[in-house]
């Protein structure tokens, strides 16, 4: 196994700038300039598999190359978030399945009882900061 392309200053120089997008009933394959290429479950988002074949293929690049934007079904994918560390694929997420990743009433519930205090916290700081700058413009002013 060579190891030369994972020296620092050799090898191929990466670039995460897609060139060529294509879409199958299945999967969604992105070509970047590099000569890489990534695939990735169409099911990782909804809308595109949703999405018509018409929808699908009207695609643009963003940004020379760092995006994808599906005009008509207002879908942006990063090429960048689709690579991981050092240029691996991030690990498969089942988005088929949102109902086991969304929370719970009760999660909400306790997350909003948890940041309740905090946020009452601020407000009380935020008033005190504005009553402060009340009293030296209205110093500042009788002056």
């Amino acid at each position: 196994m060579s190891t030369s392309a994972s020296r620092i200053g050799s090898g191929p120089k990466l670039s995460a700038r897609a060139i060529d997008v294509t879409l199958s009933d299945a999967m969604l394959s992105i070509r970047l300039e590099d000569g890489r290429g990534i695939s990735v479950p169409l099911a990782w988002f909804p809308r595109l598999a949703e999405a018509d074949e018409g929808q699908r293929k009207n695609w643009e690049l963003v940004g020379r190359g760092i995006g994808i934007h599906w005009p008509a079904i207002d879908e942006d994918i990063s090429v960048e978030n689709l690579l991981g560390a050092e240029g691996e694929i991030l690990a498969y997420r089942n988005r088929a399945a949102p109902e086991a990743s969304e929370p719970t009433p009760e999660a909400l519930e306790d997350e909003l009882l948890e940041t309740l205090p905090k946020t009452v916290d601020l407000m009380d700081a935020l008033k005190t900061s504005i009553q402060r700058a009340k009293r030296l413009r209205d110093a500042d002013s009788a002056s």
